[in-house]
This record gives structure tokens, sequence and C-alpha cells, in this order.
């Protein structure tokens, strides 16, 4: 079932296309932002994709690049370096609180067991803010824009990819930043495992590598067709889901170091989470795409808007 959501072309005082930049999920909610710097929320059951509600942040609106979601809880990064802080009751949401960090535009979000939401942004600086808004610390980690985080399960450390290529692991209580590895371009996304014992780097140098976040060793890395990789998530039991920026996904066995390609997207997939029963991928073409976690078939949909794809793929690749 594909849903497409009536849409208004907005003017040019609302700034901005529901152009998807990231999804994220908790227990089976959703929460996603766009470049209209709208927070659309929902619910995911048995296979169904349901939108809930629609935010509005306060103020002028702008590009919402990063978002995070834990219970009753909805935090968007925006592109004016700001960290938007809602309460989620159901898709009926309301602004809490509000922090500009001046470091650059958010990249990336993560929310602590404790309700710290953990910035990266795109100076390359890691943020702590609290649930009042006011900024804990700052560490700027030198490998530039910080382009994903993730929270291990200790709750103590993140590991941070980086355009420059550099994986890290941050101590958020030492302050302490440790080398897990570096690609050879820029990292475009990360995803740790369920045990928090590995995580999973996708990069502009193609491809996907499996590392261990104990000791920094590499325990598996395989090449991926020459379209630069976007997002990633680990499905589990060696499989890993890979999106690109051409609106395709790749079902990596990093075990077998296999590829198994499906065209999902008339745009780049911004990004890929773990879903009930499945895999959530947004995309830039304005969709949410709900897939078998181990088929990568299309489940459900939703449209919020129809983007009309290119003559053919060569003109498609100019226009990147």
């Amino acid at each position: 079932m594909t849903i497409t959501i009536p849409y208004r072309r907005l003017t040019q005082a609302d700034a901005g296309n529901p152009c998807l930049n990231e999804v994220r999920i908790h227990d089976q909610r959703f929460a996603c932002v766009a470049d209209d710097g709208r927070v659309r929320v929902g619910s995911i059951g048995e296979g169904r994709l349901r939108l809930d509600g629609v935010f509005v942040p306060d103020g002028p609106r702008v590009l919402a690049n990063a978002v995070a979601r834990r219970e009753g809880t909805v935090v968007i990064g925006t592109h004016e370096h700001r960290v938007i802080q809602f309460s989620d009751d159901d898709g009926h949401g309301s602004q809490v609180v509000a922090s500009t960090l001046g470091l650059g535009p958010v990249n990336t979000l993560e929310i602590a067991a404790n309700g710290d939401v953990l910035v990266g942004t795109y100076s390359g600086s890691l943020a702590v803010v609290g649930a009042d808004g006011a900024t804990r610390s700052v560490v700027d980690l030198g490998f530039g824009a910080i382009k994903a985080i993730a929270l291990t399960p200790s709750g103590r450390t993140v590991v941070a990819g980086t355009a420059n290529g550099t994986v890290a692991l941050v101590d958020l209580v030492g302050q302490t930043v440790e080398l897990l590895g570096r690609h050879a371009g820029i990292v475009n996304d990360i995803a740790t495992s369920t045990d928090g014992n590995v995580v999973t780097s996708v990069s502009r140098d193609f491809t996907v590598r499996c590392t261990s976040v104990a000791d920094g060793q590499v325990l598996t890395e395989v090449e991926l067709p020459r379209r630069s990789p976007k997002s990633v998530v680990d499905v589990g039991d060696g499989i890993v889901a890979v999106g690109d920026y051409w609106g395709g996904l790749l079902m990596v066995d990093t075990v077998r170091g296999t590829t198994e390609h499906h065209a999902i997207g008339a745009n780049g997939i911004s990004s890929l989470a773990v879903a009930p029963g499945g895999i959530l991928a947004s995309s830039y073409d304005g969709s949410l795409t709900l897939l078998g976690a181990r088929s990568g078939r299309i489940l459900d949909s939703i449209h919020f808007m129809i983007q009309k794809p290119p003559a053919d793929p060569s003109e498609k690749e100019m226009q990147a």
C-alpha cells in the first residue's frame, strides 16, 4: 500500500520542500525531518506506516538535517545551528526548548538515557545539551565535520564518523577521543550492532566496513558498486543495508561479501533505521518506505511529495 499525502506547493515565504533528510525510530514510533523545517511523526504496525502528526518549530522554519527520538521526546537539529526539543503525545507535539549552539549546522543527534542530547556538528564539535537546553560540554574532535554519531549501550561512549574519513570513539565522561580507523573518503554514516561491539561505516571510498569497538580491528570490509553510499543500518547476523545517492538499497552480506540491489527511491536514500519487522528508509524524493529486513522488498510507503524522475540515469548523474 502506498499513501500520497496531499501537498500544497510552498510559497517562497514557506521555505523548502519536504525532501526528507533523516528518520529515526523508538519502539513503534518514527519521526522525520525535511528541508521544509516540519517534523513529521507517526507509527508502524502490522507492516504499515501511519502519519500521526506534524510539528512546526516556533519562529522561522529552516532546513532540518537531523532528528532523534526517545520516550515522548523528539529532538531536531537545524541548518542554523539550533537544537529544538519537543514533547510528543501520540502525534500532538509542543516545543519545549530551543538552543542555539553556534557550532555550525547540526548534522546528527542522539538522545542519551538521562535525557541529554548528543549533537554532532559541521564544525567538527561534539556537544552535549541537557533536557533544559543548556550546553553541558563541547569536544572538538579535529577530524572535520561530524557526519554521524551512534551512542554505545554503555551510555558513556559515542562512535563518530567524520568528513576526513575517521571513525572515532569518544568518551563522554573523560572527554577523550580514540581512533578506531580511517576510510579513504568521507564517512557518510555509521551504525552499531545491537550489543554495541561492532560499528559499521559507509564511505565515499565505496566501501562498507565492520570494525570492533573494543580495539579498532577491521572485522570485514566489502567493496560497493561505484555509487556513493549515503546511509547504513545493521540488520543483524552479518547483514547490513546501505542506501545510496541514486535511490538504491543494497543488502550487503558482510560474511560472504555479496550485495543485492533494490531500487526504492527517485532520489538519494538519506537515512535508514531498524523498524518493527523491517527497515524504514527516508529519501530526498519526499518518501518514507518500509522494507522487509532481509528481502529489501517494499511493504508500505508514504509520499509527502512526488519527484519527477529524470529522463535517464545519465541525466540524473549529471544533476547529482
